[in-house]
């Protein structure tokens, strides 16, 4: 499988888990770790989508070349 194609899915996968989390409380090994801790519950789902984004856009430049 074309790497671009595994940034596609783990990107867009990604980002959607962030925007099915964003509102919702955090669990217990989400609350120790440091984006908890800077962020708050709202934190993580934010950075997930960021993640899932950012992979998504070096999946769609991979494949364009």
């Amino acid at each position: 499988m074309p790497r671009f194609i595994a940034l596609l899915i783990i990107g867009f996968g990604a980002f959607f888990n962030g925007f099915c989390r964003f509102g919702t409380a955090a669990t217990s090994a989400e609350r120790s770790g440091w984006i908890y801790q800077h962020f708050g519950a709202n934190g993580i789902a934010i950075g997930l989508m960021l993640l899932g984004s950012v992979l998504s856009g070096f999946g769609i430049s991979m494949g364009r070349k």
